[in-house]
Order: C-alpha cells, then sequence, then structure tokens
C-alpha cells in the first residue's frame, strides 16, 4: 500500500508534468492541501490517488485515536500558521495501519489491503526520520519511507 505525503506529490507533478501510474492512498488533512495544488497548477489530482477514509477497512475511530497520540507526541506543527498536520495525519494513519493488521493477524482475518507492505512517499527529511524513529522496529519489516524521485 502506498501512502502519499503532499509535498511528495506536489514535486513529482513539477518535476515530471506528470501524474503517479500506482494507485497511492492519502489522508483527509492532505485531501485538503491538494485542492490548493490543483489551483496552483491547473491540473486535477487523477484516480489513483484515493483517500484512505473511503475504504471499508479503515477504522476511523482508532485513526483518530493515534491522531492524538502522534499531536501530542510530536512537535513541528503550527495552529497559528495551520502546518505540520498532514505530517501528523500520516504519522497517524501508519501507526492505524499497522495496528490493524496485527488485529487482523490474532483474528486471522484475510484483509489483502493490509498484507502489502506500507510505502511512504515523503519529500520532508525531517518527516522521514521522525517515521523512522517512531515505527523503528516494523520500518525493517513492513514500512519503507522513500523520498518522492523514488514514486512509480
Amino acid at each position: 500500500m502506498n501512502i502519499l505525503d503532499t509535498s511528495a506529490l506536489i514535486n513529482y507533478i513539477e518535476k515530471s508534468n506528470a501524474l503517479p501510474k500506482a494507485v497511492y492512498f492519502i489522508t483527509s488533512d492532505i485531501e485538503n492541501e491538494i485542492f490548493t495544488t490543483e489551483i496552483d497548477f491547473n491540473t486535477e489530482i487523477n484516480d489513483n490517488i484515493r483517500v484512505i477514509s473511503e475504504n471499508s477497512f479503515f477504522n476511523e475511530s482508532r485513526y483518530l485515536n493515534n491522531y492524538y497520540y502522534i499531536l501530542n507526541k510530536h512537535s513541528g506543527r503550527s495552529f497559528y500558521n495551520m502546518t505540520g498536520f498532514g505530517d501528523i495525519s500520516i504519522m497517524a494513519l501508519i501507526k492505524t495501519l499497522i495496528e490493524a493488521e496485527k488485529d487482523c493477524f490474532q483474528q486471522q482475518l484475510p484483509l489483502k489491503e493490509l498484507k502489502e507492505n506500507l510505502v511512504v512517499y515523503v519529500d520532508d527529511i525531517g518527516l522521514k526520520k521522525r517515521i523512522v524513529k517512531e515505527f523503528k522496529q516494523d520500518i525493517e519489516t513492513r514500512v519503507n519511507v522513500l523520498l518522492s524521485n523514488e514514486m512509480k
């Protein structure tokens, strides 16, 4: 499963003048940020970019609980400038998906969406470091954090 950060998407579109071919998931916070991108670049984000909360396996209450946890644990956001919330939402999403996979494994539920490795595309070295630090036990086995120039 591919997860996409706003800055990675913006830089990918700006540098390649194209949209990704693979399917990528974004959070609602990032969806709101993308509306500005569409206006700035006079383009529409295609159907390959999907909001994760629209999937049936997505547990919104768990996500909001994890959002609260990450929001209070990590700095780097500003309520005054309304910045940094996309980063928080990505980390909360990673935590939510990892927990959901562990629950499915314990209950022996086959959810094909959660069997794939998580690949998170970011364009912010600081965010990449925070993700690696937060999920270090899962990074080696489940989560790959790549920069946008490695997008498919």
